[in-house]
């Protein structure tokens, strides 16, 4: 579970802005939002973040997207420039780092992330552990600018499981543009805390979902494989009110367009002969081409129709049913930006309940524009953040709690009426 995250000079970020899911003192539906971790600290499994269009509500979900691909991505050639997106609206932050903070928990055992870049390299990079009450060094990595070289620390041989051998070949990987991780997952080597680590970045900090991300081809890829995951979407679609009694997956033939465009490049892709490269494209088509049929139910029978010729609600929720389903069965953190696309608000609320009443220790974090969801008698306000534009062009990122309103003022009505702000501040109606 992610329980701290901080990042600065990063697109709208100029200085340092934290998004925390460490809960209030509030006690208010404990059992659903909170996960206890250890004493006097209980994560939320939700956060929520409003805002005006262009203040910075995406960017704090890329911020936290471009640290998961970062952290996994190898690269071989020590050239190759890094450059994180820097805070655009003032030229002395091109030449100042980007930072990062990352607090998390595999289990009850708390992580801290540290990473400092520039356009070219890492500057600073650290990963501590608490195997107790006291933090553990993994790894320290600073950079060495005469030599150009990445000069790495390691942490106590006990903890971190690898001795000088394997150090020595876990160092000749790590290059001046790569994260210590990244390298790591490309070493024969093994470090019990290490393994953990790769996987929560891999397996558990999923990719940002954006609005028009197409989740339909990884919805029927696991339906075509898993027959409880067909249960579940049929399950999830029925409660939805969208009268679906059977989703059919059927392979279909490649296209002549497609046969023809598979003979234009198989000459120019590099490896193996032309025959065999040709089947395995044809074999990796043949595994994505699928035509979904839902079969629907009416007074006057059973009608199979077409997935094109569904809503654009029922296909977003189709493709949303995967996201829900490794949220229920597994600890993942989904990070949806607009969760309200092609969705009716009933809908949303209704994603939302599910999410909160059957996960254990997912995460749910997703922006949106949809104000109705703050009216909702189910809703922690620790849950909700806020960002907000300012003069200079960077954005605040702040939580509800922090506006310090009275309990019963609904934040709705706080939010509708400018008590809260991170509202657009609109002109005239009239043209001049």
């Amino acid at each position: 579970m992610m329980h701290e995250f901080k990042v600065s000079n990063f697109l709208s970020f100029r200085e340092e802005q934290t998004l925390s899911f460490e809960a209030t003192s509030d006690k208010t539906y404990e059992d659903l939002y909170c996960v206890e971790k250890k004493a006097n600290l209980r994560l939320l499994k939700m956060g929520m973040i409003y805002g005006a269009n262009a203040s910075g509500k995406s960017n704090v979900l890329k911020a936290i997207d471009y640290l998961r691909t970062f952290v996994l991505s190898g690269r071989k050639d020590k050239t190759m420039s890094i450059n994180p997106p820097f805070f655009a609206f003032d030229p002395q932050y091109a030449s100042k780092p980007t930072q990062f903070y990352l607090s998390f928990f595999i289990g009850e055992t708390r992580y801290i992330y540290k990473l400092e870049l520039t356009k070219e390299v890492v500057l600073y990079e650290k990963l501590e552990f608490y195997p107790g009450t006291q933090p553990a060094k993994i790894f320290e990595r600073t950079y060495d600018e005469k030599e150009d070289i990445a000069v790495i620390e390691f942490g106590d041989k006990s903890k971190l499981g690898l001795d000088s051998k394997d150090k020595a070949i876990f160092e000749s990987h790590i290059i001046r543009n790569v994260s210590v991780i990244g390298a790591y997952a490309g070493v024969n080597i093994s470090s019990p805390p290490l393994d953990e680590v790769l996987d929560w970045f891999k397996n558990k900090l999923a990719g940002i979902i954006a609005p028009t991300a197409d989740l339909v081809q990884r919805t029927t890829d696991l339906l075509s494989r898993n027959d409880q995951f067909k249960d579940f979407v049929l399950e999830r679609l029925r409660k939805a009110d969208y009268n679906v009694g059977d989703i059919i997956v059927k392979d279909r033939p490649l296209l002549d367009k497609e046969k023809n465009a598979i003979d234009r490049i198989s000459p120019f892709l590099l490896g193996g002969s032309f025959a065999s490269t040709k089947a395995d494209i044809q074999v990796s088509l043949n595994h994505l081409l699928k035509e979904i049929f839902f079969s629907h139910h009416t007074s006057r029978g059973e009608f199979e129709l077409p997935f094109e010729s569904q809503s654009e609600g029922t296909k977003r929720y189709y493709g949303l049913s995967s996201v829900m389903y490794q949220l229920f069965e597994e600890n993942t953190i989904a990070v949806i930006d607009e969760i309200e696309s092609s969705l009716h608000f009933d809908l949303i609320n209704y994603f939302i309940r599910s999410f909160l009443v059957n996960s254990r220790s997912s995460q749910l974090l997703f922006t949106t524009h949809n104000i109705q969801i703050l009216a909702e008698d189910f809703l922690r306000r620790d849950v909700i953040w806020f960002t907000e534009k300012q003069e200079d062009g960077s954005t605040i990122l702040f939580s509800y709690p922090e506006v310090r309103l009275h309990k019963n003022i609904s934040p709705y009505n706080a939010y509708k009426i400018g008590k809260i702000g991170a509202k657009p501040e609109l002109g005239s109606i009239y043209m001049d």
